[in-house]
């Protein structure tokens, strides 16, 4: 049966009026109605009818009805349970407040302070239930409500009172959520019968590892995987993420997320005691002003060890589960720990927002200057301590479409969006421009500017200012450095920057060499003008290895990125820049990664600096490191096709063609890329998972739409599907084409060895390093390389790149 609110409405018939609809629940669909008898407002959770069809609808009811009687402070009770036809629900208060994911997707992370708070409220009504005999089995940010400055949980009792009643039927044994996988405790995972309350503070450990550290313990892109990290592994400490978290709550945080029930809190009474205490220190330091004590960065101490693990009881836990079809989990736990991410999350309570492409309201002449005021607004932004900003490439994915404001901020995560117009003509400018909160729909400031031409800097100040007050509070810039600085105040020279700009947004080789060209005019009739420099630096990047010979265009990355630090040595785009130059084709590694790091300090938005750094640690073989930069950049540009090749080429690099894959998959869902280059990646991956079936059927696809391309793709495949005539066929014809344009040898290298030709591959190889091809680091440890790491060749190689 269909439910909508009409359906719903008959079901509940006179005694509630159905108002609309709240959007899912996890397993259920949530309503707004009011219950007319008493004129108030009530949320109605309903279940899906396959699920309440199966159900013992009397045993639910008596679950619900004990789960009701809890009245306290910090719970939202359950009113009532009830059946109609195919329908089963349950209802409760309703409650105008937002739920802790909903703070955690606008913020990122919350400060210690405010956190500690939430976990003392939570733990509060913990006590209450568990000393009422009722666990709540599904503890998690969205069953938090934050209102009138405290925090209140929803659904105690649910989770027990659906495994009751679901006891004995076969909906036991298809996956019934008995616990969120990502917040899962590892014995409710292995449905264990002992399970008891400690279970609770296990989820609660969770909670708090994410809202302090702006990303849960572990991530996966399954069920199982996240399932069996619970399970089998310990997170990275979480002062490693967050050093402003305080020692003592770094412990506490640590001993809850222990696998052993016996190793966490024993009660959340205790738990309470715990939080208490650190309250009151962190207090303490802020009435002192010391730093650390309320999301200022402070010193964490290192010498506390967390509780240890009781080895013998987990052991026999794990001896129990491992019988069974679960067991394919713990193999599964292996493939998880490389995605256990390092990655540092946007400041405490830092406001999203992205800059969404301004609309040209003059002749089209002036679209380059259009788009150029909502480059600089973005960059402007960037530059301001407070505040998370989507780059540019994400943002300009809306240009000329009609969205949902709504939409566009659950697509980019933000919680603000900029939108605005910009009328030229002539000397004459109007700039409209409208700070909008995502979750209401409504301005939160805006405001026109008019003027000439000559005040245009001026204003994109005022601009900056105004939205960054609005949100922040203030204005502050990182580390000195100014709104404008970088910039120019040559007209003329800012006009040619614009123009470049533009150009540069149809990535061809003709445009990207046309685009240098007006930087380089632009900086003729102003030297000083720093931005130039750092475009015509990233220019080169993206013309190496693809247009140019790497010994054409990275001294010019170089010495371009060099020109705008001695102008301006706050400019994070340089850094990057210099680094990508020193990963690509200096090999200096520790450079490489100094100069990365450096432009994430400046600017933390930086998805191409996390990039480079992302290339920087496969290249030395630290896995981790590298996807979790690479997923960094991923999530601040989600719908940039560059920034998401990169992502797929890193996460390749380290083996994990499971992530490689999702991360195709993705950008496929949202028309991010070209679709043929798309799915030659999809048929790359599933060679190397020895799904040639896969491989054949996306090659396939990919040629329909692109007649003729995906060779060295295609190549590999043939080369793996026993048919290495046409392999070499296909290897001949890419070997033909170096000869006339630069193609990448490690590339041709690769197919040689994917045909088991030693000496063709070292001879490539070869070529790569006299060449600098910035793919000549990773590529030796590709799949069809390593087959040769045996040779002697091999190791000479690695020597030759600074690797050993």
């Amino acid at each position: 049966m269909e439910l909508s609110t009409q359906t719903l409405q008959a079901s509940l018939g006179e005694s509630y009026r159905v108002i609309r609809e709240l959007g899912g629940g996890g397993m259920s669909r949530v309503f707004v109605a009011e219950e007319v008898l008493l004129g108030r407002q009530v949320v109605v959770k309903v279940l899906p009818p396959d699920l309440a069809a199966g159900l013992k609808v009397d045993r639910f009811r008596r679950e619900i009805r004990l789960a009701a009687g809890l009245q306290h402070p910090h719970i939202v009770p359950l009113l009532s349970a009830g059946a109609s036809g195919e329908l089963l629900y349950y209802t409760m208060p309703y409650i105008s407040g937002q739920s802790l994911r909903d703070r955690l997707r606008d913020e990122g992370r919350l400060s210690p302070a405010e956190t500690v708070s939430i976990l003392r409220d939570v733990t509060d009504a913990l006590v209450y239930a568990h000393e009422h005999g009722v666990v709540h089995r599904d503890v998690k940010p969205e069953n938090i409500l934050l209102q009138s400055g405290h925090a209140v949980v929803l659904d105690f009792g649910v989770a027990k009172a659906l495994r009751e009643a679901t006891a004995g039927t076969s909906l036991t044994s298809t996956g019934l959520a008995l616990g969120t996988p990502r917040y899962i405790a590892p014995e409710q995972a292995l449905a264990d019968p002992a399970l008891d309350e400690r279970a609770d503070l296990y989820s609660l450990g969770v909670v708090a590892y994410e809202l302090l550290a702006g990303l849960p313990p572990f991530l996966a892109t399954s069920r199982q995987a996240l399932i069996a990290a619970h399970v089998t592994l310990m997170p990275e400490r979480l002062s490693d993420r967050n050093s402003s978290v305080p020692a003592p709550l770094n412990d506490v945080v640590m001993r809850l997320l222990q696998k052993n029930p016996d190793d966490r809190c024993q009660s959340a009474r205790e738990l309470r005691q715990r939080l208490d205490e650190i309250r009151l220190t962190i207090s303490s330091g802020e009435a002192a002003g010391l730093p650390g004590t309320a999301g200022a960065v402070g010193r964490v101490s290192p010498t506390t060890p967390a509780a240890p693990i009781n080895r013998r009881h987990w052991s026999s836990l794990s001896n129990r589960w491992l019988s069974g079809a679960i067991v394919s989990l713990a193999l599964m736990a292996v493939a998880a720990t490389a995605y256990l991410t390092r990655r540092s999350g946007p400041s405490p309570r830092q406001p999203t927002i992205a800059v969404l492409p301004f609309v040209n309201m003059g002749d089209s002449a002036a679209e380059y200057f259009t788009d150029g005021m909502t480059e600089e607004l973005i960059s402007a932004l960037m530059k301001l301590d407070g505040l998370n900003v989507r780059p540019r490439t994400s943002s300009f994915a809306y240009k000329g479409k009609q969205e949902d404001i709504q939409q566009i901020g659950r697509q980019l995560e933000v919680g603000n969006v900029v939108e605005g117009s910009v009328r030229r003509a002539g000397d004459s400018l109007r700039i409209t421009a409208k700070l909008i909160n995502v979750s209401t729909g409504y301005p939160i400031w805006s405001n026109s500017y008019d003027g000439d031409i000559r005040n245009v800097f001026t204003v994109q100040t005022n601009i900056s200012r105004a939205i960054a007050t609005a949100l922040a509070g203030r204005l502050v810039t990182r580390e000195g450095q100014e709104v404008g600085s970088g910039s120019t105040r040559s007209l003329r020279a800012y006009d040619l920057y614009l123009r470049g700009r533009y150009l540069e947004q149809n990535f061809t080789q003709e445009n990207v060499e046309k685009a240098i060209g007006l930087y380089e005019t632009a900086l003729t009739l102003d030297p000083a003008f720093a931005v130039g420099y750092s475009a015509i630096a990233n220019a080169y990047y993206n013309l190496a290895d693809d247009y140019l010979p790497p010994r054409q265009a990275y001294p010019k990355v170089r010495a371009a990125a060099i020109n705008a630090l001695n102008l301006d040595p706050t400019s994070a785009d340089a850094y990057a820049s210099l680094g990508s130059y020193q990963v690509s084709y200096a090999w200096d590694w520790k450079a490489a990664r100094n100069n990365a790091e450096r432009a994430v300090e400046l600017n933390p938005n930086s998805s191409f600096a996390r990039i480079i750094l992302g290339w920087y640690f496969v290249t030395v073989g630290d896995n981790a490191r590298a996807i979790a930069h690479a997923t960094a950049a991923a999530a601040l540009e989600p719908l940039s096709d560059q920034i998401g090749g990169n992502v797929v080429s890193i996460l390749r690099a380290t083996g994990r063609h499971d992530l490689a894959i999702a991360q195709v998959r993705k950008m496929m869902s949202t028309d991010t890329g070209d679709p043929s280059t798309l799915r030659a990646w999809l048929s790359w991956e599933s060679i190397q998972l020895g799904d040639l079936a896969t491989a054949r059927a996306q090659l396939d696809s990919a040629l329909l739409l692109t007649p003729g391309c995906c060779k060295r793709t295609r190549a590999l495949y043939y080369a793996h599907a026993g048919k290495p005539d046409s392999a070499r066929a296909l290897l001949a014809q890419l070997e033909t084409r170096r000869q006339s344009t630069y193609y990448r040898a490690e590339s041709l290298a690769e197919v040689r060895a994917a045909l088991g030709d030693r000496r063709g591959t070292f001879m490539w190889l070869e070529q790569a390093y006299t060449d600098r091809s910035s793919g000549l680091p990773v590529f030796r440890r590709s799949y069809e390389i390593q087959r040769f790491a045996d040779d002697p060749r091999y190791r000479n190689l690695e020597r030759r790149l600074n690797l050993q």
